[in-house]
């Protein structure tokens, strides 16, 4: 999947309009894409991003961001600590807080990819 620099351009007419070039520098670097090409994409090639999509497109990179650093962290804490120590130190409230939200956040992504699957042709 290409990463795509989106800027904004003002027309003559004082309008605005977004436009998406490809782009797979630095951003595709730190952002891993782990999306299959193969999956129902809407064509943007040959025009010009509305800004709501612009903004999808933005609250997505920095989802896929949070996501890593989140996994990122799961991994380290896992690898420092053992589940028991995990338990035994952790503000149970808390944890169970955060588990709670995992498990919510899980079962929405649980739904897009089954709306993922339903689309394929």
């Amino acid at each position: 999947m290409l990463w795509r620099t989106v800027f904004a351009e003002i027309l003559d007419d004082g309008h605005k309009v977004i436009q998406a070039i490809p782009d797979c520098g630095n951003l595709a670097q730190q952002l891993p894409c782990r999306m299959h090409p193969k999956q129902n994409v809407q064509p943007v090639d040959g025009r010009w991003l509305t800004i709501e999509e612009v903004r999808i497109v933005s609250d997505l990179r920095i989802m896929h961001a949070k996501v890593d650093e989140l996994y990122q962290l799961v991994m380290a804490l896992k690898r420092r600590h053992s589940e028991a120590a995990i338990v035994k130190y952790a503000d149970q409230p808390i944890l169970t807080e955060d588990i709670q939200k995992v498990d919510e956040i899980y079962l929405w992504f649980v739904r897009v990819k089954e709306t993922s699957i339903a689309q394929r042709p």
